[in-house]
């Protein structure tokens, strides 16, 4: 990488303001994976607790919609389907704010128009000093990765404006898979040799799935220690957790609980295989996905995990499937083991728009 533009050492005094400006607004939408990890035991928990509400009086009256999948169904192309893009960059695109450095190390454009920028962040108090002269304070300070996502506008040919961070991409046409990638913006200009990976299923179902989602409905069958299933309860809106959680002890012994702002709001697949859960708090889960049987729509989930705590995730049966041209229904299927070791069968299932 070639850093063109000094940070903080060229910077005037009214570029460092609009630099603090930017890169708090670049900190209020990151999504960061430090509680995406907790995520994973959200979306667990979510599963075991939606149903759980059904004997309050505040929950909405149970609305159970079935939906069938019609194979013959193709939703329109999304707008940025032949921009799609994750790049890999060969050097990190590494910039100081007053108290982090920050690292992109993968810029993916969505299929819809999000973009989204995985990046490595660290105190810049100890980014600063070699691995050999850091205290043993900072032994606990690993980078941690975290996720800035928003939307992306195509400028011209190969030329991108990301627009909440007010920079613009310039990805070089030449040279097939290996790229060079330029970012320019108020914090300077960096330059990076990349791998570019592009999708190229080109199946309807394929076709279909990958693009940015909002969910609007979401629905839970459960049975707790082999009795009968408790009564279907659906949700309209996003899927949210907090809401889910806080009824978990009705019916299942779990000690999770989240509030209203874990709220998943947008889920994106992608045709490099990467599915990001997009959460109101600013917060994003992110994984891999792939088909297991295309025609039936069955696929796996890989969600990222760098924590040791083994949790409950949506890692069962899994189907995405078409009832219309506007919408798309996830149905996860799973047997988990409450904390007082009873079985819990649930279904959860998740409608979404394009």
């Amino acid at each position: 990488m070639r850093h063109l533009s000094h940070i903080a050492a060229t910077a005037s005094a009214v570029a460092a303001q609009n630099i603090t400006a930017q890169v708090r607004s670049i900190t209020a939408q990151a999504r960061s994976i430090t509680v995406g990890v907790l995520t994973v035991a959200a979306l667990a928990a979510a599963t075991l607790s939606l149903t759980a509400c059904s004997s309050e009086k505040s929950e909405p009256a149970p609305e159970v919609v079935v939906v069938t999948d019609d194979p013959n169904v193709v939703l329109s192309t999304p707008k940025y389907a032949d921009d799609a893009v994750l790049l890999t960059l060969a050097t990190p695109m590494v910039f100081e704010t007053g108290t982090e450095q920050i690292s992109y190390n993968e810029i993916e454009l969505c299929e819809s128009g999000d973009y989204v920028i995985r990046a490595s962040i660290l105190p810049l108090s100890v980014a600063k000093r070699s691995k050999s002269t850091r205290a043993d304070s900072d032994a606990d300070f690993e980078p941690v990765t975290d996720f800035f996502t928003g939307t992306y506008t195509r400028t011209s040919a190969n030329t991108y404006k990301l627009n909440e961070l007010n920079a613009t991409l310039h990805i070089d046409a030449a040279g097939g898979k290996h790229r060079t990638v330029t970012l320019s913006s108020l914090i300077g200009t960096f330059e990076s040799e990349a791998e570019a990976t592009q999708g190229t299923a080109t199946t309807a179902r394929t076709n279909n799935l990958c693009r940015t989602w909002t969910t609007t409905r979401t629905s839970v069958s459960m049975a707790v220690g082999g009795a009968d299933k408790i009564k279907d309860v659906t949700y309209t809106g996003t899927f949210n957790l907090g809401l889910l959680t806080s009824h978990i002890s009705s019916h299942a012994s779990i000690d999770f609980y989240y509030d209203s702002t874990w709220s998943v709001e947008d889920v994106i697949f992608t045709k490099t295989g990467n599915v990001y859960f997009s959460f109101s708090n600013g917060s994003i889960f992110a994984g891999t996905w792939s088909w297991t049987d295309e025609a039936a729509g069955t696929f796996k989930l890989t969600w990222e995990d760098i924590s040791d705590v083994k949790i409950p995730v949506f890692d069962g049966q899994n189907t995405a499937i078409f009832p219309d041209s506007q919408s798309c229904q996830l149905s996860f299927r799973n047997t988990f083991t409450t904390k007082d070791r009873k079985s819990c069968e649930v279904e959860t299932r998740i409608t979404m728009k394009p």
